[in-house]
C-alpha cells in the first residue's frame, strides 16, 4: 500500500460551557454525574464530492440539543446527586 497524506495545522480557540444542578439530597450532592455533549466540526472547508461542510454538525447538534433536554428535565425534578453538564468543543 502507498499512501500520501497532507495535513494542515493551525491553532484556533473555542469556548465550552460548563454548568453544575445541585443535588437535591444534602448527603449526596457532593458526588457528581457528569453529562456531556461536543461539537467538535468548525464550518466548511474544501468540498469533498460537492460537500463542504464538516460532516459531524448533525450528530453533534443532536447531541448538544439532547444535554439541553436532559438539562431541562432535571431541573424540573432535581436528582439527589449533583450533575455537571458540559458543553465542550472538542473531543
Amino acid at each position: 500500500i502507498r499512501v500520501a497524506v497532507a495535513m494542515d495545522h493551525s491553532r484556533m480557540t473555542s469556548d465550552n460551557i460548563a454548568a453544575i444542578l445541585p443535588g437535591s439530597d444534602a448527603r449526596l450532592r457532593d458526588e457528581y454525574v457528569i453529562v456531556s455533549a461536543h461539537l467538535d466540526h468548525m464550518g466548511e472547508g474544501s468540498p469533498i464530492g460537492g460537500d463542504s461542510i464538516y460532516n459531524g454538525a448533525l450528530d453533534n447538534a443532536a447531541g448538544i440539543a439532547s444535554l439541553f433536554e436532559i438539562a431541562r428535565t432535571l431541573k424540573a425534578s432535581p436528582p439527589r446527586r449533583s450533575v455537571l453538564l458540559l458543553a465542550v468543543t472538542g473531543e
